[in-house]
């Protein structure tokens, strides 16, 4: 699943749209309209380090299957005219009613969800210190927490819990190897249960 900062590629017949996951963690990529038919597609994210990711998967659209109702019937014959004269042309008959519409296909299954919360809204470190950041999960899912200094990311730690539990992830107050700088800093807490949707907390730093 694409995390915040990763860059989002989608390619289905013929077009390429590219976009960036936002901070509420979700991105957006709308083509042309391709009509009817089993399209391919092809997701590609990158996130912020060069790692890149790929998944596909085969896209069917179809009309409905209404059955077509009975013609109607023809029109009786136009009387005779008078010698030499060509009689009239008789009534079109009316046309059959419409058939049933075709069946809906099942719904998809519901996703599973989980649920995640930070320790507290706001934490406060001393510069060169080590930032240990506690959350609460509902049940199993990766775990990867976001540090960001404005709109950049500076820093992502994952980890990966099988069950509901008590957990933290630890930063260690570095940029590149270099003490970050003091001020205020984001965090995102984000938790992708397997093959459902994410759930996620955010909370302030200061660097002090």
């Amino acid at each position: 699943s694409a995390l915040l900062g990763d860059t989002v590629t989608v390619a289905i017949a013929g077009q390429t749209m590219t976009t960036l996951v936002q901070p509420t963690g979700a991105w957006n990529a709308t083509p042309s309209p391709v009509g009817l038919g089993t399209w391919p597609v092809t997701v590609t994210v990158a996130d912020p380090a060069g790692n890149v990711g790929n998944a596909g998967q085969i896209l069917t659209i179809a009309g409905g299957s209404g059955t077509p109702g009975p013609a109607g019937p023809a029109g009786s014959p136009g009387a005779a005219g008078s010698p030499g004269a060509t009689g009239a042309t008789g009534p079109r008959g009316s046309a059959g009613q419409r058939g049933p519409t075709g069946l809906t296909g099942p719904a998809a299954a519901a996703r599973p969800q989980v649920k995640i919360s930070l320790s507290a809204t706001r934490y406060r470190r001393p510069r060169g210190e080590h930032a240990r950041i506690r959350f609460v999960l509902s049940g199993p899912a990766r775990v990867t927490l976001t540090v960001l200094r404005g709109r950049k990311v500076v820093a992502r730690l994952t980890t990966t819990r099988t069950a509901a539990a008590h957990g933290s992830l630890t930063w260690n107050g570095t940029i590149r190897r270099h003490l970050a700088p003091k001020g205020e800093y984001r965090i995102v807490l984000q938790a992708v249960p397997w093959g459902g949707a994410a759930a996620r907390d955010t909370a302030k730093l200061r660097i002090t």
